[in-house]
């Protein structure tokens, strides 16, 4: 009588093989939330900062869901995408502001120009005074919000 037990693996095999199964899930899911996290880096320094908001989020989410690593658990990368999450958030509150004052800056810079060849130094000297306060506004700004080594910051040095 042969019912098919020659086929069949044993309970302890099978147990083992799910356990290899979800490791490598876990191990994939993990590098697919790393490789997430990293796209909404990418977004972040390219300004597009709801696509990497975006990316942050289905970062964690793939963290939380599919690799079962939580923030506050001494692991760094969900940690890491936590952080992101947040300082995305302070970025896009002040992407408004932060432009309004490099526009205003770089209108000041347009109206020093025409005043470069007349007789009255002494307005190219307050626009570039004007000039120089709004672009520390925008500097502090972009500090606080993005980071002291976000690239923006490093433009807004080089104006």
């Amino acid at each position: 009588n042969n019912d098919n037990n020659d086929d069949h693996i044993p309970n302890h095999e099978e147990d083992e093989l799910e356990d290899q199964l979800d490791t490598t899930l876990r191990a994939a899911a993990s590098t697919m939330a790393n490789v997430l996290n990293n796209l909404g880096v990418v977004h972040e320094m390219k300004g597009d900062y709801h696509d990497a908001m975006n990316s942050f989020r289905d970062a964690l989410d793939a963290y939380r869901t599919l690799c079962h690593r939580y923030e506050n658990a001494g692991d760094g990368d969900v940690d890491r995408t936590v952080s992101n999450i947040l300082q995305m958030g302070i970025a896009m509150r002040s992407n408004d502001r932060r432009g309004e004052l490099h526009s205003e800056a770089d209108e000041l810079a347009m109206q020093t120009k025409g005043w470069l060849q007349s007789d009255h130094p002494n307005v190219c000297t307050q626009l570039r005074m004007e000039r120089l306060n709004i672009l520390i506004c925008a500097l502090d700004l972009e500090t606080e919000s993005l980071g002291r080594n976000h690239p923006a910051v490093g433009f807004t040095l080089l104006k």
